[in-house]
C-alpha cells in the first residue's frame, strides 16, 4: 500500500489467510481488510442487483429457491 500511496487495502485469498496475516489485519483494522472466499461470495450476492448489466453477464448468477426439511414432532 505504501508503494502506491494507498491509505486502505483489501487482500483477497480464495485459500484463506495465515494466523500472522489475520493478526496483522487486526492490528491495522482501519487500514486493511481481508476477504476469504466466503466474504467474496457474500459481498457479490449483496451488490449483484446493483452491478452493471455487462458485469452481471460476466458473472451470471441465478436465484434458486429450495425447501429445507422441517422438524418433525
Amino acid at each position: 500500500m505504501g508503494n502506491f500511496g494507498a491509505r486502505r487495502g483489501l487482500l483477497v485469498s480464495w485459500g484463506g489467510f495465515t494466523k500472522t496475516a489475520r493478526q496483522e489485519a487486526r492490528r491495522l483494522f482501519f487500514e486493511i481488510r481481508l476477504w476469504d472466499s466466503d466474504a467474496v461470495i457474500d459481498k457479490l450476492q449483496e451488490v449483484y442487483n446493483r452491478l452493471p448489466a455487462d458485469v452481471q453477464a460476466d458473472v451470471p448468477l441465478q436465484r434458486v429457491w429450495t425447501l429445507l426439511p422441517g422438524e418433525e414432532g
